[in-house]
């Protein structure tokens, strides 16, 4: 295929897509994160809130980057290679399983240096295969120093989250915070890699390479809204299951209660020797009146 280059398209960005890629990233965000620590909070060691985070976060990078796609108006017809496009939401996957899974070892620093740099790599490495599965009468080129800062961006983001997230993550505030950076360094890592690239015009052009399998930018549209949905019921099924276990507690904790209440001996709960509870029979014992 003959080409030359004869200057570079102007990309220019909707707004509103931008906005709605950012809000994606956050939101996704905080439903890995809550669903990690869901993996962490169950004794059991239950694989599926971990494998449904990973899964959560591939497809919250993935649509990040893909809506940050169509939000860049190039006067040029564009469209994705089906399998390039699959295998860019494979690697993200892939990715956060290995990240998230090292991530809930412990709190050493080296985890979660390790693991923050996985998952910066996987968003990296996402982002730029699937710059590749696009199909349009351009070149791309990049630019090194941007490539490197959208790098350490994705990085950054991912270590301030698990730095985070390994001594807070139970708190109110980090439940805020820990979403919005690690979303924001998604979408910045994006928006820096796609700012990396240029789009220069191709002279002479052929139609080949063009064939295969490919899908239109409304065909991804279409995808990223049925991820959206998926994960709203993915986020019901798991709150449905939280109310379902405090609700099984509490009951476990009345039937415990009654039994102490009703218990023909005497039960006293202390600390240190300072007496915090003493059942019916045991103030009967002790001469004492209700």
């Amino acid at each position: 295929m003959l080409s030359s280059t004869q200057g570079s398209y102007v990309t220019e960005y909707h707004v509103g897509l931008v906005i709605l890629s950012i809000i994606i990233g956050i939101f996704t965000s905080y439903v890995a994160l809550h669903l990690v620590n869901q993996h962490l909070k169950n004794k059991r060691n239950d694989k599926f809130s971990l494998v449904s985070a990973s899964f959560v976060m591939g497809g919250g990078v993935w649509a990040v980057h893909f809506i940050g796609m169509l939000a860049v108006h190039i006067k040029v017809t564009v469209t994705y290679n089906i399998w390039l496009v699959l295998a860019s939401l494979f690697l993200i996957v892939m990715f956060s399983i290995l990240s998230f899974s090292l991530m809930c070892k412990g709190k050493q620093t080296k985890s979660v240096a390790i693991s923050s740099l996985l998952m910066g790599l996987g968003i990296f490495s996402m982002h730029y295969l699937s710059m590749r599965s696009m199909r349009m009468e351009a070149n791309l080129s990049y630019s090194t120093m941007l490539l490197l800062i959208s790098l350490l961006v994705a990085i950054f983001g991912a270590w301030v989250t698990f730095a985070l997230f390994s001594s807070y993550r139970d708190e109110n505030w980090y439940r805020i915070v820990g979403p919005i950076t690690f979303g924001s360094g998604i979408a910045g890592m994006h928006y820096i890699g796609m700012s990396a690239t240029s789009f220069e015009k191709m002279h002479f052009h052929s139609q080949e390479g063009f064939a295969g399998y490919v899908l239109s930018g409304y065909t991804i549209a279409t995808a990223i809204s049925i991820f959206i949905l998926i994960l709203l019921a993915l986020l019901l099924f798991q709150a449905s299951r939280d109310n379902q276990l405090r609700s099984r507690l509490l009951v476990s904790e009345e039937h415990y209660k009654r039994l102490v209440e009703l218990a023909p001996v005497g039960i006293v709960i202390h600390k240190f020797g300072i007496v915090h509870y003493i059942n019916p029979t045991g103030i009967k014992i002790l001469g004492g009146t209700h």
